[in-house]
């Protein structure tokens, strides 16, 4: 599952088992053997467990504006800025509030 940067892994995880057991409990069947929830585990290759936290970019940051207007002046052009559709470890120094960004050429596909 995907989050948004002022969301956070615990709330989302509640807000879904909390949606899946109002549902359940409106099943004659369920009801009586409501389904329980295991999340995470110990590693994304393994068992696609590890969370990693989102990242918030700051737009008006300096190092921001550093980094697009030295890409503006390279490249000729200006660099695309948005969500990320992978993982990353950046996300930890957002977590942590150190200021971070993903940057690199190429696409993901």
């Amino acid at each position: 599952m995907h989050f948004y940067p002022n969301e956070n892994v615990d709330d989302i995880t509640h807000e879904i088992e909390d949606q899946v057991l109002a549902a359940a409990k409106a099943d004659p069947w369920l009801r009586d053997n409501l389904p329980t929830f295991t999340w995470g585990g110990d590693s994304l290759l393994v068992d696609k467990g590890e969370v990693f936290p989102s990242l918030e970019l700051d737009p008006d940051h300096p190092g921001m504006k550093a980094l697009e207007s030295s890409f503006a002046e390279v490249a000729g052009k200006q660099p695309t800025l948005g969500m990320s559709p992978s993982v990353s470890d950046s996300g930890w120094f957002g977590y942590c509030h150190i200021p971070a960004v993903d940057f690199g050429p190429g696409t993901m596909e």
